[in-house]
């Protein structure tokens, strides 16, 4: 009961709290956040009711979903974006080298560069595990593939952009 408790506190929170002037969006992502198991579930999803549980009660979970979801979604979270990232991270390429702030300022395209340190703010939020965490477990729930892992790939496009 307690672990109920925590999620309803926890959908109820996020949900008023991300999104309390546009009722579309929050019901979008009310829609994504269980308020309970799906009526027969399989082992993984009990597993991950559990640990979302676990992570629901974290305040700097919270704080960072509130801070993330009340964003606007940006270009970087595009798929291309994040394949140019992902070769660049299996081939090795620093993100403070040359070649590394080259592929920042294609990904940033007509963005000034006095932004950037601005955008690597905002792109270094999604290169929190809690954060990839907590969707992997909303995707196991919601009965939906998982996404490959981005929190590395953030990390290093944040990178790239402070070198640059």
């Amino acid at each position: 009961m307690e672990r109920q408790r925590v999620i309803d506190a926890f959908v109820a929170e996020m949900v008023t709290a991300v999104h309390p002037d546009d009722p579309e969006r929050a019901a979008a992502l009310k829609a994504w956040l269980p308020a309970e198991l799906p009526p027969a579930p399989t082992a993984d999803q009990v597993d991950a009711w559990m640990e979302l549980g676990e992570l629901a009660a974290d305040p700097a979970l919270r704080q960072c979903l509130r801070t993330i979801e009340g964003e606007p979604p940006g270009e970087i979270t595009h798929g291309p974006v994040l394949e140019r990232v992902r070769a660049a991270v299996r081939a090795g390429v620093d993100p403070a080298s040359a070649e590394g702030r080259k592929i920042a300022a294609t990904i940033a395209g007509d963005l000034p560069r006095s932004r950037w340190t601005e955008l690597a703010g905002q792109v270094e939020k999604y290169s929190d595990a809690r954060y990839e965490r907590y969707w992997a477990l909303l995707m196991v729930l919601n009965g939906q593939p998982a996404y490959p892992p981005a929190a590395p790939l953030f990390a290093w496009f944040a990178a790239a952009l402070r070198a640059g």
